[in-house]
């Protein structure tokens, strides 16, 4: 049974094996896409969701000198950036994930990629400068404990950026300012 709901079935893909892995997947994605796959996305969604709160907060007061980034909402400040600046974002996202599977862009791809570099960690680039994962970077407790770390805050990131942008588009307030100044609020429209 599944240790993070006990009336569910443990899906036979999560076997304990990674990080984190509390055998959670109510909706069968593990049955149908491996399970580097999955924690390889889950790991860079919850970077990204980690940079996203933090972006969400500063450019609030933080902005460059020009009044198409002066907008504090979230929702407002993407729509504001010019489409070519987004363009140049989303082309450097598709070449760093190129990069990072040498040139495989597709599933069937990474699997190759994968199962060439077993010993390849999800999430891990080979980027240990500061050597915080110990060295060996698979079999240290440390590293793993980090790892586990970085997984659960990263879920919680994820969670954090859908809320702060749920919560600034209902409201139409930036989000310190909501904080630093809390009274509740009425839902407009309910």
């Amino acid at each position: 049974m599944s240790r993070s709901m006990p009336f569910l079935t443990r899906p036979p893909a999560l076997d304990g094996g990674l990080p984190g892995d509390v055998g959670f997947d109510p909706l069968g994605f593990s049955t149908r896409v491996d399970a580097r796959w999955l924690r390889e996305a889950e790991l860079k969604h919850g970077r990204v969701a980690g940079l996203a709160v933090v972006g969400m907060l500063v450019q609030e007061g933080v902005h460059l000198p020009n009044a198409l980034y002066a907008n504090p909402l979230p929702a407002g400040a993407w729509a504001d950036v010019p489409s070519l600046a987004l363009w140049q974002v989303l082309a450097f996202c598709g070449l760093f994930e190129m990069a990072t599977y040498g040139g495989n862009i597709n599933y069937p791809m990474m699997m190759e990629f994968f199962d060439a570099h077993p010993e390849r960690v999800g999430g891990t680039f080979g980027c240990d400068v500061m050597g915080l994962l110990g060295g060996d970077t698979a079999k240290t407790d440390k590293a793993a404990r980090l790892r586990l770390s970085e997984l659960k805050n990263g879920r919680l990131a994820m969670l954090a950026a859908g809320g702060m942008i749920t919560q600034s588009v209902m409201f139409d307030t930036p989000i310190l300012n909501q904080l630093l100044h809390f009274q509740p609020m009425v839902v407009p429209g309910l």
